[in-house]
């Protein structure tokens, strides 16, 4: 569970520092570093925090639809087992 927020907070510093580099590109003069640490505007602090937001609720909304798929598909195989064993537990005898 660590790991999970670890990744989480390394993808958010990651996607910080990006989106300051893409405004550095294309909007504003000052240095890199101004722009992601010191000198930041309150609309790029909402921009930001709304997209690492938006990126852990689409990360929660994946991670619960694969969890939901890997029991929908345990349960199929769990099906599909019992069926075999009730097919091969019925007498030969029926087939011919």
């Amino acid at each position: 569970m660590l790991t999970d927020w670890l990744i989480f907070a390394v993808v958010g510093v990651l996607v910080w520092f990006g989106d300051a580099l893409v405004d550095k590109i294309f909007f504003y003069s000052e240095s890199h570093e101004e722009i992601a640490i010191t000198d930041i505007s309150a609309f790029e602090i909402y921009f930001r925090s709304s997209l690492i937001l938006l990126l852990l609720i689409i990360g929660i909304i994946v991670t619960c639809r694969t969890v939901e798929k890997a029991k929908s598909e345990e349960l199929i195989e769990f099906e599909r087992g019992q069926t075999l064993k009730i097919f091969d537990s019925i007498d030969e005898q029926i087939y011919n």
